[in-house]
Order: structure tokens, then sequence, then C-alpha cells
């Protein structure tokens, strides 16, 4: 089955040679939204995101889509890079 561009998945880890590293949130995603104005309840509402990508957003999990990203970087009018970063593994 193909996957378009859109649907693959930001929280990879590397798996052959050298440290593992993850992507994770800079900042609380969730508050920064209801600082923009966004609740989740209208995030829900207008069909902004959807209720998985919030219960994501609240736990911290980085496996959302591009499109996604996409979304929450017009909503804050942020870049990626300004929401994510990649970090090494300590282990």
């Amino acid at each position: 089955m193909d996957r378009q561009i859109d649907d693959r998945r930001i929280d990879n880890r590397q798996k052959e040679g050298g440290a593992d590293s993850m992507i994770v949130y800079k900042f609380d995603v969730l508050a920064a939204l209801k600082g923009a104005g966004y609740s989740t309840y209208d995030l829900q509402k207008d069909k902004l995101l959807p209720q998985t990508v919030i219960q994501k957003l609240r736990t911290g999990n980085t496996d959302i889509s591009v499109k996604t990203l996409g979304k929450i970087c017009d909503l804050l009018e942020m870049q990626p890079g300004n929401i994510l970063k990649r970090v090494e593994d300590e282990e």
C-alpha cells in the first residue's frame, strides 16, 4: 500500500548506527493554541484538529502527520522548527 508524504510520521527513531534520537515538542502546543484563541472545543467544533490529534498533543505524542503539523504551524503562525526539536536518547 502506497502512502502519500502527508501520511508519513515524524516520530521516527534512527535504527542504524549512532545514538538513537527522537522528536519532541519544544513547548506545550495545546497551551500555545489556547493562548492564540483556540480552545480544544473550538478546534474540534470547527474541524481544525480531530480529537485523536488533540489527545496526542495532550500526552506529548509527536506521532502526527506532516499535514497535521502544517495545520498546527498555520494556527500558531510558526515554522515546524519552532514547534519540534530532535533530542538524543540518554541510555
